[in-house]
Parts: C-alpha cells; structure tokens; sequence
C-alpha cells in the first residue's frame, strides 16, 4: 500500500559532505540591497529589482504588485527630492516583506519653484500610507529612510534560480 509521505525537512550536511542528522535548518531572514543614483529615470530599475526578488522568494502575485508599488513611490520621491544616491533594501522574514528606501547627500539647493499641482503629483506617500500594512518616514543626519511593511506568506518553496533568471 502506498501511503503519501510528507516532504522531509532540509538536513544539514556534516563537513565532509555526507548526510548528516535530520535537523531542520534555522529560518533565515532573505535580503536584498540595490544602491543607485538617486534620479526618476532609475524607478523602473528599482521596480525591476523588487519584482524579481518577491518571485524568486514566492510571494503571492497581489503583494508583488503591492511592493512593486510602494518601492516605486519610495524611489521617485527620493529621486525627486535631490538626493544624490539612494538604496532599496528588501528583508523578507517568516511572514512580511520590508521595503526601505534611503536617500543620502547634501539637501537640495532651494531653487524657488512653486509645488506642483495638486493633479500632477503629490500622492505618492499617501498610495504608500493606504498600500502598506506599515509606513514610517524618518530624518537622518545624511538624508531620509522610508520603510513600508507588507505581510504576506510566501505561497510556494519551488523558486527560479536566481532573481535574473525570474524576470
């Protein structure tokens, strides 16, 4: 009689390669940074980047879209506010995905200009605020960090390769 059998749980391995005791590995928490001029034209980049990471780490489609979302509003608003370089780092842990975005270099020079109106711009944060289960906006010495949260529970263990090879 053929019984099903559950998956069994990924081993270590002893130093000299063979099989050795049946213990589970420890969970890790997965990261991902990509550092990059802090100019509108790299938001697509970032977009790429946070797409090929939450398939690779299979995440369901909905909180793909979610995160490709919130780190695109994050990147164009650091990119728009004159920053000289900014960093996207993605930590995904056992149940949410964090997205923060830095912005780092001297403040902008005041140029004078007007805000934009309120139809062309402007809304990006609050998408953010309504999209993320966690958003904070902080000041620092060199620049500005904003994370976002999105929980979520990864749907599958099966992974492309590599991120490069999931896009």
């Amino acid at each position: 009689m053929n019984t099903p059998t559950a998956p069994l749980p990924p081993t270590r391995r002893a130093p000299d390669g063979t099989a050795g005791h049946a213990l589970p590995l420890p969970a890790i928490d997965r990261h991902a940074l990509l550092a990059l001029p802090a100019q509108a034209r790299q938001v697509p980049e970032v977009r790429h980047f946070i797409t090929a990471h939450t398939l690779h780490w299979g995440l369901p489609k909905e909180d793909q879209e979610r995160a490709e979302l919130i780190g695109s509003e994050l990147a164009a608003n650091a990119a728009r506010h004159g920053r000289s370089d900014m960093s996207v780092h993605l930590t995904m842990t056992a149940s949410t995905l964090h997205i923060e975005v830095t912005d780092t270099g001297p403040p902008p020079l005041p140029y004078g200009l007007p805000p934009p109106s309120p139809g062309e711009s402007g809304r990006g944060l609050h998408l953010v605020a309504l999209t993320a289960d966690e958003f904070h906006i902080s000041r620092r010495k060199e620049g500005w960090r904003t994370h976002a949260a999105v929980n979520t529970h990864p749907t599958s263990h099966a992974r492309p390769a590599s991120p490069q090879q999931a896009a």
